[in-house]
Protein backbone atom coordinates (compact mmCIF):
# COMPACT_ATOMS: atom_id res chain seq x y z
CA UNK A 1 0.00 0.00 0.00
CA UNK A 2 1.42 3.44 -0.66
CA UNK A 3 2.61 5.41 2.02
CA UNK A 4 0.25 7.81 1.10
CA UNK A 5 -2.86 6.15 1.28
CA UNK A 6 -1.30 5.41 4.69
CA UNK A 7 -1.05 8.83 5.57
CA UNK A 8 -4.77 9.25 4.38
CA UNK A 9 -6.42 6.54 6.35
CA UNK A 10 -4.46 8.05 9.40
CA UNK A 11 -5.59 11.57 8.89
CA UNK A 12 -9.42 10.18 8.27
CA UNK A 13 -9.38 8.07 11.06
CA UNK A 14 -8.01 11.17 13.84
CA UNK A 15 -10.79 13.17 12.15
CA UNK A 16 -13.43 10.93 12.63
CA UNK A 17 -12.54 10.20 16.36
CA UNK A 18 -12.30 13.48 17.03
CA UNK A 19 -15.95 13.91 15.58
CA UNK A 20 -17.18 11.32 18.05
CA UNK A 21 -15.55 12.89 21.10
CA UNK A 22 -17.62 16.05 20.36
CA UNK A 23 -21.05 13.87 19.79
CA UNK A 24 -23.61 13.60 22.79
CA UNK A 25 -22.99 10.72 24.66
CA UNK A 26 -26.25 9.15 23.48
CA UNK A 27 -25.59 9.50 19.54
CA UNK A 28 -21.43 7.96 20.22
CA UNK A 29 -22.49 4.54 19.86
CA UNK A 30 -24.92 4.77 17.42
CA UNK A 31 -22.23 6.42 15.06
CA UNK A 32 -19.64 4.44 16.39
CA UNK A 33 -21.55 1.23 14.92
CA UNK A 34 -22.23 2.96 11.85
CA UNK A 35 -18.51 4.23 11.80
CA UNK A 36 -17.24 0.13 11.74
CA UNK A 37 -19.82 -1.31 9.54
CA UNK A 38 -18.53 1.21 6.64
CA UNK A 39 -15.23 1.05 7.77
CA UNK A 40 -15.24 -3.02 7.81
CA UNK A 41 -17.32 -3.12 4.21
CA UNK A 42 -14.09 -0.83 2.56
CA UNK A 43 -11.76 -3.19 4.23
CA UNK A 44 -13.38 -5.85 2.97
CA UNK A 45 -13.37 -4.24 -1.00
CA UNK A 46 -9.62 -3.52 -0.56
CA UNK A 47 -8.42 -6.94 0.64
CA UNK A 48 -10.57 -8.27 -2.31
CA UNK A 49 -9.05 -5.89 -5.08
CA UNK A 50 -5.75 -6.68 -4.00
CA UNK A 51 -6.19 -10.32 -4.99
CA UNK A 52 -7.03 -12.24 -1.61
CA UNK A 53 -9.42 -14.52 -1.55
CA UNK A 54 -12.74 -14.11 -1.01
CA UNK A 55 -12.62 -15.40 2.15
CA UNK A 56 -9.97 -13.75 3.49
CA UNK A 57 -11.31 -10.56 2.34
CA UNK A 58 -14.74 -11.46 4.44
CA UNK A 59 -12.92 -12.86 7.25
CA UNK A 60 -10.98 -9.14 7.29
CA UNK A 61 -14.01 -7.69 6.68
CA UNK A 62 -15.40 -9.31 9.67
CA UNK A 63 -12.82 -8.42 12.14
CA UNK A 64 -14.18 -5.03 13.63
CA UNK A 65 -17.53 -6.67 13.59
CA UNK A 66 -16.06 -8.85 16.39
CA UNK A 67 -17.41 -6.75 19.05
CA UNK A 68 -20.90 -6.28 17.56
CA UNK A 69 -21.28 -9.87 16.92
CA UNK A 70 -20.57 -11.16 20.56
CA UNK A 71 -22.98 -8.84 21.67
CA UNK A 72 -25.83 -10.24 18.87
CA UNK A 73 -24.61 -13.91 20.75
CA UNK A 74 -24.81 -12.70 24.04
CA UNK A 75 -28.47 -11.42 23.50
CA UNK A 76 -29.51 -14.75 21.93
CA UNK A 77 -27.89 -16.48 25.01
CA UNK A 78 -30.11 -14.30 26.96
CA UNK A 79 -32.98 -15.31 25.05
CA UNK A 80 -32.97 -18.94 25.07
CA UNK A 81 -32.65 -18.33 28.33
CA UNK A 82 -35.51 -16.48 29.25
CA UNK A 83 -37.53 -18.74 26.92
CA UNK A 84 -36.44 -21.76 29.01
CA UNK A 85 -37.22 -20.19 32.32
CA UNK A 86 -40.62 -18.98 31.10
CA UNK A 87 -41.37 -23.03 29.94
CA UNK A 88 -39.95 -24.34 33.65
CA UNK A 89 -42.38 -21.76 35.28
CA UNK A 90 -45.14 -22.54 32.93
CA UNK A 91 -44.92 -25.94 33.75
CA UNK A 92 -43.49 -25.64 37.40
CA UNK A 93 -46.81 -26.57 39.04
CA UNK A 94 -46.76 -29.99 37.55
CA UNK A 95 -45.40 -33.34 38.10
CA UNK A 96 -45.81 -36.20 35.75
CA UNK A 97 -45.21 -40.01 36.59
CA UNK A 98 -44.83 -42.90 34.22
CA UNK A 99 -45.58 -46.83 34.35
CA UNK A 100 -46.12 -49.34 31.67
CA UNK A 101 -50.04 -49.12 32.09
CA UNK A 102 -50.65 -45.50 33.20
CA UNK A 103 -49.26 -41.89 32.80
CA UNK A 104 -50.78 -39.49 35.30
CA UNK A 105 -50.16 -35.40 36.01
CA UNK A 106 -50.77 -34.00 39.06
CA UNK A 107 -51.53 -30.13 39.04
CA UNK A 108 -50.37 -29.64 42.06
CA UNK A 109 -51.54 -25.67 42.21
CA UNK A 110 -55.16 -26.28 40.99
CA UNK A 111 -54.95 -29.74 43.41
CA UNK A 112 -56.31 -32.08 39.91
CA UNK A 113 -55.43 -35.36 38.46
CA UNK A 114 -55.24 -36.77 35.12
CA UNK A 115 -54.16 -39.36 33.06
CA UNK A 116 -54.28 -41.52 30.88
CA UNK A 117 -53.98 -45.70 30.09
CA UNK A 118 -51.18 -46.84 28.00
CA UNK A 119 -52.40 -50.38 28.15
CA UNK A 120 -55.12 -53.10 28.04
CA UNK A 121 -58.33 -52.73 26.85
CA UNK A 122 -59.03 -49.02 27.44
CA UNK A 123 -55.65 -48.07 25.84
CA UNK A 124 -55.42 -44.27 24.63
CA UNK A 125 -58.51 -43.28 26.90
CA UNK A 126 -58.03 -40.41 29.24
CA UNK A 127 -59.25 -41.34 32.66
CA UNK A 128 -61.00 -38.45 32.96
CA UNK A 129 -63.16 -40.63 30.47
CA UNK A 130 -63.96 -43.41 31.72
CA UNK A 131 -66.68 -44.20 34.44
CA UNK A 132 -65.66 -46.09 38.20
CA UNK A 133 -66.25 -49.01 36.94
CA UNK A 134 -64.35 -48.98 33.96
CA UNK A 135 -61.56 -47.87 36.64
CA UNK A 136 -62.01 -50.60 38.53
CA UNK A 137 -61.79 -53.04 35.28
CA UNK A 138 -58.17 -50.29 34.55
CA UNK A 139 -57.44 -51.59 38.00
CA UNK A 140 -58.21 -55.21 37.78
CA UNK A 141 -55.70 -55.29 34.99
CA UNK A 142 -53.31 -53.41 36.61
CA UNK A 143 -52.85 -56.18 40.01
CA UNK A 144 -52.84 -58.60 37.02
CA UNK A 145 -49.95 -57.17 34.91
CA UNK A 146 -48.33 -54.01 36.36
CA UNK A 147 -48.57 -53.79 39.91
CA UNK A 148 -46.47 -50.34 40.08
CA UNK A 149 -49.39 -48.73 38.72
CA UNK A 150 -52.00 -49.99 41.57
CA UNK A 151 -51.56 -47.41 43.95
CA UNK A 152 -51.13 -44.58 41.36
CA UNK A 153 -54.34 -45.32 39.90
CA UNK A 154 -56.24 -46.21 43.54
CA UNK A 155 -54.90 -42.59 43.90
CA UNK A 156 -56.47 -40.96 41.29
CA UNK A 157 -59.89 -42.69 41.74
CA UNK A 158 -59.32 -41.42 45.85
CA UNK A 159 -58.82 -38.27 44.74
CA UNK A 160 -61.71 -38.18 41.74
CA UNK A 161 -64.49 -39.79 44.01
CA UNK A 162 -63.68 -38.17 47.60
CA UNK A 163 -63.61 -40.85 49.57
CA UNK A 164 -62.06 -44.30 49.89
CA UNK A 165 -65.55 -45.97 49.53
CA UNK A 166 -64.98 -46.36 45.68
CA UNK A 167 -63.32 -50.24 45.72
CA UNK A 168 -67.04 -52.30 46.23
CA UNK A 169 -67.13 -56.11 47.04
CA UNK A 170 -64.88 -58.14 45.08
CA UNK A 171 -66.79 -61.36 43.30
CA UNK A 172 -65.80 -63.95 41.08
CA UNK A 173 -67.58 -64.57 38.17
CA UNK A 174 -68.47 -68.37 36.82
CA UNK A 175 -65.11 -68.77 35.19
CA UNK A 176 -63.51 -67.64 38.07
CA UNK A 177 -61.95 -64.69 37.12
CA UNK A 178 -62.28 -61.82 39.67
CA UNK A 179 -64.25 -59.36 39.24
CA UNK A 180 -64.46 -55.78 40.74
CA UNK A 181 -60.97 -54.26 42.98
CA UNK A 182 -58.98 -56.87 44.18
CA UNK A 183 -57.49 -56.36 47.46
CA UNK A 184 -54.72 -54.26 47.79
CA UNK A 185 -51.31 -55.86 47.02
CA UNK A 186 -47.97 -54.06 49.12
CA UNK A 187 -45.34 -55.86 47.44
CA UNK A 188 -43.37 -54.59 44.04
CA UNK A 189 -40.98 -55.83 41.92
CA UNK A 190 -37.70 -54.94 41.41
CA UNK A 191 -39.10 -54.28 37.97
CA UNK A 192 -42.25 -52.59 39.10
CA UNK A 193 -39.09 -50.21 41.45
CA UNK A 194 -37.69 -49.17 38.65
CA UNK A 195 -41.07 -48.56 36.40
CA UNK A 196 -42.32 -46.12 39.39
CA UNK A 197 -38.94 -44.24 39.41
CA UNK A 198 -38.74 -43.80 36.20
CA UNK A 199 -35.54 -45.49 35.54
CA UNK A 200 -34.47 -48.28 33.24
CA UNK A 201 -33.87 -51.50 34.24
CA UNK A 202 -30.33 -52.33 35.48
CA UNK A 203 -30.10 -48.01 36.75
CA UNK A 204 -27.38 -47.71 39.29
CA UNK A 205 -27.68 -46.75 42.96
CA UNK A 206 -26.83 -43.21 41.95
CA UNK A 207 -29.41 -43.14 39.74
CA UNK A 208 -31.95 -43.98 41.91
CA UNK A 209 -31.02 -41.99 44.85
CA UNK A 210 -31.21 -38.89 41.95
CA UNK A 211 -34.24 -40.50 40.29
CA UNK A 212 -35.71 -40.24 43.89
CA UNK A 213 -34.62 -37.28 44.93
CA UNK A 214 -36.16 -35.48 41.60
CA UNK A 215 -39.91 -37.12 42.09
CA UNK A 216 -40.38 -36.68 46.21
CA UNK A 217 -39.78 -33.31 45.59
CA UNK A 218 -42.57 -32.59 43.22
CA UNK A 219 -44.73 -35.33 45.31
CA UNK A 220 -44.02 -35.06 48.71
CA UNK A 221 -47.59 -34.30 50.53
CA UNK A 222 -46.10 -31.20 52.08
CA UNK A 223 -45.91 -29.77 48.54
CA UNK A 224 -49.06 -30.34 47.74
CA UNK A 225 -48.44 -34.25 46.26
CA UNK A 226 -50.03 -37.33 47.36
CA UNK A 227 -49.39 -39.22 49.97
CA UNK A 228 -50.24 -42.60 48.53
CA UNK A 229 -47.15 -41.87 45.70
CA UNK A 230 -45.02 -40.67 48.21
CA UNK A 231 -44.98 -43.97 49.46
CA UNK A 232 -45.13 -45.84 46.65
CA UNK A 233 -41.53 -43.72 45.56
CA UNK A 234 -40.34 -44.06 49.07
CA UNK A 235 -41.04 -47.73 48.68
CA UNK A 236 -39.11 -48.19 45.74
CA UNK A 237 -36.09 -46.38 46.44
CA UNK A 238 -35.95 -48.91 49.42
CA UNK A 239 -36.10 -52.04 47.60
CA UNK A 240 -33.70 -50.77 44.57
CA UNK A 241 -31.26 -49.38 47.08
CA UNK A 242 -31.47 -52.67 49.38
CA UNK A 243 -31.22 -54.57 45.98
CA UNK A 244 -28.20 -52.79 44.13
CA UNK A 245 -24.59 -53.54 45.90
CA UNK A 246 -23.69 -50.94 47.38
CA UNK A 247 -20.67 -48.63 45.44
CA UNK A 248 -16.99 -49.03 46.68
CA UNK A 249 -15.36 -46.74 48.61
Amino acid sequence: MHPILWLVALIGLILLFARINRMPKAARSRFANRAIFVIAIGLGLFLLVRGLPPLLAVLGALLPLLPRIMTALRTVETLKSLLGFVQQGLGKGTSRIETRWLRIELHRGRGEMEGEVLAGRYQGKRLSELTLEELRQVLAECHEQDRASIAILETYIEHRSGSGNWRGGYSRDRSGKGQGVPPKTESITIADAYKILGLPAGSSRKDVISAYRRLIQKLHPDRGGSPLLATQINKAKDLLLNYLPKDKE
